[in-house]
């Protein structure tokens, strides 16, 4: 019977220990609370944490056989304990100036999935993918001009790779041990193509070679009843004919079909985002109004109208769920606000921090704390220094990301 380990959303007993040590980034601290309360999570979460309190576990247990189903702990162990021949690290090395994604490479996928400012159910085990298509606009509404600027949001085709090449089938392309990518032996499942959002794409870790592609794609093309090379077929690596509805294959291959769920996800939205969220005329607005930059004024001069005071000439949601909400606003005096209102019963202690960043080069803008733990909204005003900038607004609730926005402040028509 297959195990829970195999689910991408399964929290190793590594992962749960660092959590209850304090040892955990702020990301893995979001993946551990959004998906302990999980079926296949309580139990062992619930287990390990009545256990660690009574003083069970040690300090440090960093055995292979503990992290055996955990990918990202597993490749930490074979950097840190096989030296890669030299051809791997000048691979590694060209790897990391690889920043566009287009088809024959294989990526690593982000573990919370995002679209915009909403975050999607986080996995504990993010996928490793092959791109099987070059990024482009989404197909749905690829006839509107801002679907096709927005590169961040093109779609692509990918096939998901496994390391669990025991389940291997005729359908699945198997890379032997050895290989400059992951180094151990993986395959591409050429029966489960998917779609997904560039921006869930986190890094690339390899690129196969023309031989390799041929193959592949020749699998591929079999798989899903196309014509195919069979001399090319032949000498491509796969596992046995399998087409059974029952066993362990069966099994797997239905947790797999459940694992790409988080990759597709963001895409079924894309039409809801860019209708309702993504508003061209209310950046143009915006925009005409940081022409002229208005000063910051004295609180204390009596003249001044307060920012509750003033008409709204343009609003803009960079999000909203029941805990929060998060405005962009263009005041009739040409200030720039967020208006901020804590929508829940507000909880004590809690620090709120808005970021503001230049996309480009991640340089800080403006860092905003003073902001109450009141129920009330606030205006909190932003400095006049976002004109021609595409800027990124990081929200912060106890030093964890809650959610992060970009906007596109820039005069494409300007002439420089």
């Amino acid at each position: 019977m297959i195990g829970d380990e195999l689910n991408v959303k399964y929290l190793s007993e590594s992962r749960i220990l660092r959590y209850l040590r304090n040892e955990s980034s702020n990301e893995e601290k979001i993946i551990v609370e959004k998906l302990r309360s999980l079926d296949i999570n309580w139990e062992n979460y619930s287990l390990i944490k009545e256990m660690y309190a009574k003083g069970e576990f040690n300090k440090s247990d960093e055995s292979s056989e503990k992290y055996k189903n955990d990918y990202n702990k597993f490749i930490e162990l074979v950097k840190n304990h096989h030296k890669p021949d030299p051809d791997i690290l000048t691979e590694f090395q060209r790897l990391k100036n690889i920043t566009e994604p287009k088809a024959g490479q294989i990526w690593l996928t982000k573990a919370i999935p995002l679209l915009g400012g909403y975050e999607f159910e986080p996995v504990a085990l993010p996928k490793y993918v092959y791109i099987l298509t070059n990024p482009q606009p989404y197909q749905a509404l690829d006839e509107q001009d801002k679907v096709k600027t927005i590169e961040e949001y093109f779609t692509i085709f990918v096939l998901p790779v496994s390391l669990n090449t025991e389940f291997a089938t005729h359908e699945d392309y198997i890379i032997n041990p050895g290989n400059n990518i992951l180094s151990i032996e993986f395959m591409i499942e050429t029966w489960l193509e998917t779609n997904m959002i560039v921006c869930n794409l986190e890094k690339c870790i390899g690129v196969l070679n023309d031989n390799q592609i041929d193959e592949l794609l020749n699998v591929y093309f079999a798989s899903n009843v196309m014509e195919y090379d069979k001399e090319i077929y032949k000498r491509a690596k796969r596992g046995n004919f399998h087409d059974k509805d029952y066993g362990d294959i069966y099994e797997f291959q239905h947790i797999e079909e459940e694992n790409v769920e988080y990759l597709y996800k963001p895409v079924e939205k894309l039409e809801e985002f860019f209708t309702n969220i993504d508003d061209e005329e209310i950046i143009n607005n915006i925009y005409k109004l940081l022409e002229d930059p208005v000063e910051v004024e004295s609180a204390s001069d009596p003249n001044i109208i307060t920012p509750s005071q003033q008409e709204v000439y343009a609003e803009f949601a960079l999000f909203s769920d029941n805990n929060y909400e998060l405005k962009l606003l263009v005041l009739e005096q040409g200030q720039l606000y967020f208006r901020f209102k804590i929508k829940k019963e507000p909880t004590e202690n809690e620090i709120f921090i808005i970021y503001i960043k230049n996309k480009t080069d991640k340089v800080e803008i403006q860092k905003i704390d003073k902001i109450e733990n009141i129920r009330r909204p606030q205006y909190l005003h932003i400095n006049k220094i976002l004109k021609d900038h595409s800027v990124e607004f990081i929200f912060m609730v106890n030093g964890i990301q809650y959610f992060s926005k970009y906007i596109n402040i820039k005069n494409e028509n300007k002439n420089d």
